[in-house]
């Protein structure tokens, strides 16, 4: 059984400090760089990763605990997958994981990538949101029996700049735990003060609604290649179909299948320049049947037809 987050990388990277700060090292085969690992005062498990991969690097991994974890990408993108969920993590939002003995595999790109990543214990964050009066947001009724569920968030400047300072602080020849801690706490704090105020604020939608259309927004990302109907979603969530539809123009400013557009379109964009699929299999994988139809709306979405962005990259 798992019983810190280093585990997942041991077996796939080597280790080259096993001090207050752990360090793993990327293979030279495939590029350079290293992660990071670093256990606070209070158990919050802090994990840098600063690499730049010459090759795509692919690894399996499991988890056999309950985990929340805060994700700050700072720099370029990566990709997981669980099961039947493709998860990019890209550095324009911010990411609050929940997940639950889960397995899958961990795609990283080629290029340069930079992210600070909190493991928040459990017990700590059931306290943090009881007191901020949104039971709805514990744990079980997050996850529920899913593996995974997330929360996406924009980052604002006030969190990257609190990431890096983190960073400066594990960077230090001598490592001061409790500056790091206090560094931690006030990050987790920035996060949690963002992600309550938005709940509070949006519209006429209770914290219970917001979560539900987030939820919403969850199963149709991860169901791409089939999404539900309205109606179906609906009932999934367990909000009327008006209710849906107003709802998620309040949070996302966009109705459901708009989005699911957005989001398509710019997976799309990925497998075909990152990833080398063909136009075939990237249309069936976002979940267009009709190629040519998927091909027309990739133009007029990036100005340019999928067959000959796959060329030029």
């Amino acid at each position: 059984m798992n019983t810190s987050i280093i585990d997942v990388y041991l077996p796939y990277f080597p280790i080259l400090n096993d001090k207050e700060v752990k360090v793993l090292s990327i293979p030279n085969e495939y590029g350079n760089g290293e992660l990071l690992f670093f256990t606070s005062l209070s158990g919050f498990e802090v994990i840098v990763s600063s690499f730049n991969f010459m090759k795509p690097y692919c690894f399996p991994f499991h988890w056999s605990n309950q985990l929340i974890e805060l994700v700050i990408p700072l720099k370029g993108q990566r990709e997981v997958q669980m099961q039947d969920k493709i998860m990019l993590v890209p550095c324009d939002n911010s990411y609050l994981n929940y997940l639950q003995e889960f397995e899958g595999e961990a795609y990283l790109n080629t290029g340069d990538f930079l992210s600070i990543s909190i493991c928040i214990p459990i017990r700590w964050y059931e306290n943090w949101v009881q007191k901020q009066g949104f039971s709805s947001l514990q744990f079980h009724e997050m996850i529920q029996q899913q593996m995974i569920s997330r929360l996406e968030n924009p980052i604002t400047a006030s969190l990257i700049r609190q990431a890096k300072h983190i960073k400066q602080l594990l960077f230090q020849p001598r490592i001061d735990e409790l500056k790091i801690e206090v560094a931690i706490l006030q990050l987790i704090d920035m996060y949690f003060t963002q992600q309550f105020k938005m709940l509070r604020s949006i519209g006429t939608l209770r914290a219970d609604e917001v979560k539900k259309i987030q939820l919403a927004q969850d199963i149709l990302v991860n169901l791409m290649d089939n999404p539900p109907s309205i109606a179906v979603l609906a009932n999934q969530i367990e909000l009327n179909e008006q209710k849906l539809k107003q709802g998620f123009k309040e949070v996302y400013g966009q109705t459901p299948y708009k989005h699911l557009k957005d989001v398509r379109m710019q997976r799309a964009y990925y497998y075909i320049t990152e990833r080398h699929m063909s136009v075939t299999e990237t249309a069936l994988a976002v979940g267009y049947q009709n190629i040519s139809y998927f091909s027309q709306l990739f133009y007029e979405y990036f100005g340019v037809n999928p067959s000959q962005c796959l060329k030029e990259k």
